[in-house]
């Protein structure tokens, strides 16, 4: 690059550097320019590059000496306005820009401000107004594009929004806002394929970007594409280690998988960063659970209620730990209590039947009771449920309705996944059996 000779050169110097994304040496240009003449000019064009360091202390500095030099440059208050944004200060952000469009009505790029300032306050419907008057004066700005974007996604207009975000891809194809943005508004209108193929292309070209790898993992893991799921939750927790929901989401995961003691270091790693997370202490309870270590578990539901005295499925699943550690009284006052706080999950009462179906000890087991709490876990349920016809098959047989028990655990049988069918179809014959011996 030839030297530059004159403030005019060092200025168009600066404005090249600047494109190509080279902020320091572009500094270094306008600097110089700055000492050859100090003009309102040259202050704003530095001014523009501190706001792209995001060192907006010294961007609004040189946008001072600006307009002390020229105030009625309408861009510099314009550019000053953005500044105020980036320090969340608002209302002098509305005050300089409000000026900006003014001095200059047909300044697209003050509108463009406003109305992401607008937005950022809640002010929805006047920042539509302010993007719309952005696009109609400059339609070639993908920001303002996308920024409506985001504000029609917010008021849940989200088929307009991807209306916009496709637009602000036509004019800038490497946006990843854009992309993140219309992959959240795709994945809220059913397209998840389309939302993770977003995804996957705004990481593409901003690697860093964990919330992005998070969303993936949670489209992924709705189309139950768990180990990409998995992946993509990995990915999120090594751009930001602290990112709770990605180790909870990643712990369900490895649930799923049926990889209890991964889930159970996943639920940990959440405890050590936030110990109080009473959501997390029940997850990992349920994980020991399926281990059936399930001493471990009742300690963690114990700290679930302890944190949260009303977790209603924390004392659901202590209830059926204590089931199966043969304490069935105080699985009893588990499951009423959950009952009591609201719990109307199919689960909560099938659970809760099975108790009283199945257990050792005659104190505790009641076919009536059974019988009608299971019948209720159904109809909560629509009947398509395998584990409460299962449990309703049980009830109908401790009931002595032995027809009815047949009936039911050969449906729960149709429905069983592949895994626990053979259990199904063991109940199934001996109820048959002891329907046949009668």
């Amino acid at each position: 690059m030839t030297p530059p000779h004159d403030a005019l050169d060092w200025t168009k110097q600066g404005v090249d550097l600047a494109a190509a994304g080279s902020l320091d040496e572009a500094l270094a240009a306008f600097s110089r320019a700055l000492e050859l003449e100090p003009s309102s000019r040259n202050y704003n064009n530095r001014g523009c590059v501190y706001v792209l360091r995001q060192d907006f202390g010294r961007a609004i500095a040189d946008f001072d000496e600006s307009l002390k030099r020229e105030p009625s440059f309408a861009l510099a208050w314009s550019n000053r306005g953005y500044a105020w944004s980036g320090v969340q200060d608002f209302e002098r952000a509305l005050l300089d820009v409000g000026r900006a469009i003014e001095l200059d009505p047909e300044l697209a790029r003050a509108f463009l401000t406003r109305g992401y300032v607008r937005s950022a306050l809640g002010q929805y419907e006047a920042a539509l107004a302010d993007f719309n008057d952005a696009i109609r004066l400059e339609p070639q700005i993908a920001n303002a594009w996308q920024n409506r974007g985001v504000v029609h996604t917010t008021q849940g207009e989200f088929i307009r929004a991807i209306d916009d975000f496709d637009q602000a891809l036509r004019l800038n194809p490497e946006s990843s806002f854009a992309l993140f943005n219309r992959g959240f508004a795709r994945v809220v209108q059913g397209d998840l394929m389309g939302a993770i193929g977003d995804y996957s292309a705004a990481l593409r070209l901003q690697p860093d970007l964990a919330d992005a790898y998070h969303l993936r993992g949670d489209a992924c893991r709705a189309q139950n594409l768990i180990d990409p799921a998995i992946a993509s939750y990995s990915a999120a927790i090594r751009c930001q280690p602290g990112l709770q929901l990605s180790y909870y989401q990643r712990g369900e995961c490895h649930h799923t998988l049926g990889e209890f003691s991964r889930a159970i270091e996943d639920y940990s790693a959440l405890l050590e960063i936030c110990p109080n997370h009473a959501g997390a202490y029940n997850r990992r309870g349920l994980a020991h659970a399926a281990r059936h270590d399930h001493s471990a578990a009742i300690a963690d539901f114990d700290a679930a209620i302890r944190l949260d005295p009303r977790f209603a499925h924390a004392y659901q699943n202590r209830g059926v730990s204590h089931a199966a550690g043969g304490n069935p009284e105080q699985a009893m006052i588990d499951h009423i209590e959950a009952l009591r706080l609201g719990l109307t999950l199919a689960e909560t009462y099938s659970d809760f039947a099975r108790l009283w179906a199945t257990s050792t000890d005659p104190h505790v087991r009641d076919g009536t009771m059974a019988l009608e709490l299971a019948t209720h876990a159904c109809e909560l349920s629509g009947w398509e449920d395998w584990t409460c016809l299962r449990t309703l098959a049980a009830a109908c047989a401790e009931f002595g309705k032995l027809d009815e028990a047949v009936k039911w655990a050969a449906r729960a049988t149709d429905l069983a996944p592949p895994e626990v069918r053979s259990r199904c179809e063991a109940e199934h014959t001996a109820y048959c059996r002891r329907l046949d011996a009668r």
